[in-house]
């Protein structure tokens, strides 16, 4: 996949996740491969961060995932959400 291989866009969807959950922590201290959601997640991202990411990727990257199996895979680390955005 093209997108995880993207450093720009990775750090562009760090800020992002940062700026539309409302956390005070650095971008960078997420890592690529760190999962979003859950106990596992250092940032523990909930489903209305979920929603709030996934309008302002639609808004900005003009990808909407409406597939709830897809979304699950797609919205778990930040290389997963670069491959989603561009995938080849």
């Amino acid at each position: 996949m093209k997108g995880s291989l993207d450093n720009t866009l990775k750090i562009e969807l760090k800020q992002m996740i940062v700026e539309e959950s409302d956390k005070d922590i650095d971008p960078q201290t997420i890592t690529d491969e760190e999962p979003l959601f859950g106990e596992e997640s250092g940032i523990q991202l909930d489903s209305l961060d979920a929603i709030q990411l996934s309008m302002a990727i639609q808004k900005k990257y003009g990808i909407k995932v409406t597939d709830s199996k897809e979304a699950r895979r797609a919205f778990a680390t930040v290389n997963s959400l670069a491959d989603l955005i561009q995938p080849e």
